[in-house]
């Protein structure tokens, strides 16, 4: 049977209603503040809350507002879950209604979230399919996700991670910093990408395909070291500029925007392409941020081949560059 997965939502932040059908690349274009990005974001919680349910997903090894959910009933303690994902309680709207549905082979769900005419969480409802998948959630076992993807989510405002090194970020989310909440996607991804500049030995190539688009467009070829990003400038400078064409190399704090708009993707996706056995869906906001037009061709060029090996993707874009 073919793969056929849907997300119907009405009535959440800014959507009055849209209705997407998920494919290998599903890109969401549109203004400012039209819901690209909090449709991504929902999606990603749809289809794989089980992940966000383990202390170890979550920066600092531990599920922001804990208690709080814990004392919930069983519908609040999913709202609960959905709004640390988010990391905005008041996208909730009256008659809000988010419905996920998925078909594939001998796997057929849906899951559906509802309020009624309330301002609050504790209205929220759930279908008899979403309540038994939240009591199990919540369990003392752990529940099996319903898709036969892993999910990454890369947030836009990807330079800030060229300053904030993975032991500073971790320790801005561990225990001691109870007062910090940063919404759950960032939360998260800071824990993905931390293991992944773990898990690239150095001093580790990131693929050909980061090597090709790299060299191609930000002049240099990615390598990981000790938990950090370079890229050797093979091209860069001239000998005759003092500079040894072969060993010189940029760290993460002296790469181009664009650059650094890019590697904690590139990195990311060169963890998963490892696991040849995995299928992993990321979801990749603004990929465009920082690129010349030419560039944002190459990188959607590139990304559009990746799908191809074990990737799939969910991309969030102003540029009409990504959908040429």
């Amino acid at each position: 049977m073919p793969h056929h997965e849907r997300l119907h939502i009405k009535n959440f932040g800014p959507i009055r209603e849209a209705d997407i059908e998920v494919r290998d690349i599903t890109v969401f274009i549109g203004q400012q503040a039209t819901g690209k990005s909090l449709t991504a974001q929902l999606l990603y919680f749809m289809r794989g809350m089980e992940e966000l349910a383990v202390n170890d997903a979550w920066g600092g090894g531990r599920i922001p507002g804990s208690g709080f959910i814990t004392r919930q009933e069983m519908p609040g303690k999913l709202a609960g879950l959905l709004a640390n994902w988010l990391g905005n309680g008041s996208t909730w709207h009256k008659r809000t209604l988010i419905d996920w549905s998925l078909s594939d082979g001998d796997t057929q769900r849906e899951d559906r979230v509802e309020t009624g005419d309330i301002d609050t969480q504790q209205g929220v409802t759930l279908s008899e399919a979403t309540l038994r998948r939240a009591e199990q959630l919540f369990g003392p076992v752990p529940s099996q996700c319903p898709i036969n993807e892993k999910q990454i989510y890369v947030p836009a405002g990807r330079i800030i991670y060229s300053f904030l090194e993975p032991k500073l970020t971790w320790y801005l989310l561990s225990e001691k910093q109870q007062d910090l909440h940063w919404p759950g996607y960032i939360n998260v991804f800071c824990a993905k990408l931390k293991t992944a500049l773990r898990s690239l030995e150095p001093p580790m190539r990131l693929g050909d395909e980061a090597e090709k688009f790299c060299s191609q467009v930000l002049g240099g070829t990615p390598f990981i070291s000790g938990e950090k990003i370079f890229f050797s400038t093979s091209d860069k400078f001239a000998k005759e500029d003092g500079y040894d064409s072969k060993g010189f190399a940029f760290d993460q704090l002296k790469l181009a925007s664009g650059q650094m708009e890019q590697w904690p993707f590139w990195a990311l996706a060169a963890t998963a392409l490892q696991e040849k056995d995995s299928v992993f869906r990321l979801f990749f906001e603004e990929p465009e941020a920082h690129l010349h037009p030419t560039a944002q061709i190459a990188l959607i060029e590139a990304i559009a081949r990746l799908t191809r090996k074990n990737l799939r993707f969910v991309i969030t874009t102003h540029s009409p560059y990504v959908v040429y």
